[in-house]
């Protein structure tokens, strides 16, 4: 069934299939020839089998490692486990909380995994919360094909319970087929500020759909992103309310020195090391400055960084704060 047989119905929020019509008497009896005057039921066997192996075709879920996207670099260990999060064949709603700092490469990152698995991909805003609202249901109805506006919540208890809904449809054409749907909202902090109860929408959410739900319920992934690390944290501490219900608790952190060293592309070890030491591994600093070819000899950094900082876009560097560097480094630097 494609979306083109589904209708919404915005007074009951489902899905509705349109009349069912009868598919062609000679699709169900694939393989075998008889005459119009034939009966059919004489020979129940046949059909049978052609039904079971249609069954058996559409019910494992397609757990397979996902490839990295060539334009990923690094992030192996964060791939492998976003992906083993998101093709996990458990039933149930499953949670994973993802932070770090700024120009990580977080978001960059989620959305290719939700590229790669037909999922939905928010990114939130901080404004007030109808407009956050609006603009999650536009984005909603945008991946289940609906126009603009199909969707008017009240609440994020509604919008979430909503989302599950048209997301685990069957109808769904945008996720792998067999692979759970999934839902990530960027910028958690944003909405949480507006709606300070949402944790808890999201925890009344998993008990009702999570694993204690049954083995029956639907997958259903929910992943929560953000860069206020404290917010992120305190989310999954102490006595929070999703404390315990992270299947996933991912920090993606900055570079390493070779990482960061192979990223900019620096040939030089000693400009590598004089590099990391005053920039170091955020990896979204590299579309900040205008040449991202790094001098090949320590000495010239100095220029490169004067040069950056004061080039067409030093609004851009506003929040460039590079790594404290040692008195005896910093010296080393000098002609």
């Amino acid at each position: 069934m494609g979306r083109s047989d589904l209708g919404w119905d915005p007074d009951t929020s489902t899905i509705l299939p349109r009349p069912y019509r009868e598919p062609c008497c000679a699709c169900s009896l694939a393989g075998q020839h008889r005459s119009p005057d034939q009966n059919v039921a004489a020979d129940p066997s046949a059909t049978t089998l052609n039904i079971t192996a249609i069954e058996l075709m559409e019910a494992p879920l397609d757990n397979s490692p996902l490839d990295k996207p060539a334009d990923v670099f690094d992030r192996d260990a964060e791939w492998a486990d976003l992906t083993a999060f998101a093709l996990s064949p458990l039933s149930g709603l499953r949670i994973a909380v993802v932070y770090g700092r700024r120009r990580q490469g977080k978001s960059y990152l989620l959305r290719r995994l939700t590229g790669a698995v037909g999922g939905l991909y928010h990114l939130a805003t901080e404004q007030a919360d109808p407009v956050s609202l609006r603009r999650f249901g536009d984005s909603l109805a945008t991946w289940a094909g609906l126009s603009a506006g199909a969707f008017g919540f009240g609440g994020w208890e509604q919008a979430l319970r909503t989302a599950t809904e048209v997301m685990a449809a069957p109808s769904r054409s945008h996720a792998s087929r067999g692979v759970p749907p999934l839902l990530v909202l960027d910028e958690f902090p944003y909405l949480a500020q507006e709606t300070p109860g949402l944790p808890s929408i999201v925890q009344s959410l998993y008990d009702g759909l999570g694993p204690g739900a049954g083995a029956s319920t639907a997958s259903f992934r929910l992943l929560l992103c953000g860069s206020a690390i404290s917010v992120m944290a305190d989310l999954l501490s102490g006595t929070r309310a999703l404390r315990g219900r992270a299947a996933l608790k991912l920090r993606v952190r900055s570079f390493g020195y070779r990482d960061a060293r192979e990223y900019w592309g620096i040939e030089d070890p000693a400009a590598a090391f004089a590099h990391n030491a005053l920039v170091g591994g955020t990896p979204g600093y590299r579309e900040l400055v205008p040449d991202p070819q790094v001098p090949e000899g320590p000495t010239q950094l100095g220029g490169w960084l004067t040069h950056s900082a004061s080039s067409a876009r030093p609004a851009s560097l506003m929040n460039w704060q590079p790594k404290p560097t040692p008195a005896k480094a910093r010296f080393s630097l000098l002609p």
